[in-house]
């Protein structure tokens, strides 16, 4: 157990992914501690980290239900934004410094057929972000100060039923829904994994916020998947974020869990864990947006579905309202 990824008591799958690995957990990862194994500096690690170029690293975001990760030229540290035809496809991240409790190097890990490894963990160890360095090594990482492991917090249960409705934050949400566009949205499911979203999405209009049968999912990846339409899938971890809008090619379910492969990278859903769907729909400066939210049993925003910035919009409305026809 002690391998594992900190997992809500409330969802009805506590294991881990299938394709977790035992660094996945800070205290697994320093009770097996390689001897090349270095904790870094946070703010000199991550301030090192966005400097350098991405081309050849595979960067992976993990929730408690969900990961995605890719890797590819078109890597873009930005902010999601629906402005814009694609003229390439491309993968966003994000960094949030307050949620980090940890960083640690693995030259040469065995686990990844000696790649080097970077490795993010959140403030009770679970591992928020990893990066697999490629054909290149870690050698600017080599400069960044060393520092003791640190003490880990106690995990805090999370349930989206502890706290009452707050009708000031309810009340912002709804007059703001369709004053500050997609990136504004966004930032709500980041403030505290959604949490109060999803308590407050019930008593927004149906005509903007509607729930969606869970089990009619996957049958609609698998056909926007056959018609083309692009889209991305968006993670939030706290106040991280990361995005992969690369081109789809192909959409699984196998083991309790949704893939979806992309060109630079996949995504993947524990499907035991997703409790509730929601198609929100608001304005985007005018221009009708539509998102896919997805939610788990402790009221964790998993996953974000959202057209791929301003292209085909029309027919991702089109195919997300279809969702209640399945």
């Amino acid at each position: 157990e002690e391998n594992m990824i900190n997992r809500c008591k409330s969802c009805p799958n506590a294991a881990a992914f299938s394709s977790f690995h035992q660094s996945n957990s800070y205290t697994a990862l320093m009770s097996n501690a390689d001897p090349a194994l270095r904790s870094l500096d946070i703010d000199e690690a991550m301030s090192t980290l966005v400097q350098l170029p991405m081309d050849d690293k595979v960067l992976t975001t993990f929730n408690d239900h969900a990961l995605t990760s890719g890797r590819g030229l078109t890597l873009k540290w930005d902010r999601y934004d629906i402005d814009g035809h694609p003229g390439a496809q491309s993968m966003h991240l994000e960094l949030a410094r307050n949620d980090i409790g940890s960083v640690a190097l693995l030259p040469a890990a065995q686990e990844f057929r000696g790649l080097d490894v970077l490795l993010v963990f959140g403030l009770t160890g679970n591992l928020i972000h990893r990066v697999v360095f490629g054909a290149s090594t870690a050698l600017e990482l080599d400069y960044v100060k060393q520092v003791e492991p640190p003490t880990l917090k106690e995990p805090a249960p999370h349930s989206h039923q502890d706290k009452p409705i707050d009708l000031r934050a309810t009340r912002a949400l709804i007059d703001g829904w369709d004053c500050h566009g997609a990136r504004w949205h966004l930032e709500q499911i980041q403030k505290d994994q959604g949490r109060a979203r999803l308590r407050t999405l019930p008593l927004i209009s149906s005509e903007r916020a509607k729930r969606v049968c869970v089990d009619a999912l996957y049958p609609w990846l698998c056909a926007a998947h056959r018609e083309g339409l692009p889209y991305a899938r968006i993670l939030p971890q706290g106040k991280w974020l990361q995005c992969d809008s690369s081109e789809i090619s192909k959409v699984t379910i196998e083991g309790g869990f949704i893939a979806i492969v992309s060109t630079l990278g996949a995504t993947l859903f524990d499907v035991a864990n997703i409790a509730q769907c929601w198609r929100t729909e608001f304005l985007d400066r005018g221009t009708p947006v539509s998102l896919l939210e997805l939610y788990s049993q402790c009221g964790e925003c998993i996953a974000v579905l959202a057209p791929f910035r301003d292209y085909l919009l029309a027919p991702w409305l089109d195919q997300t309202a279809s969702l209640f026809q399945y």
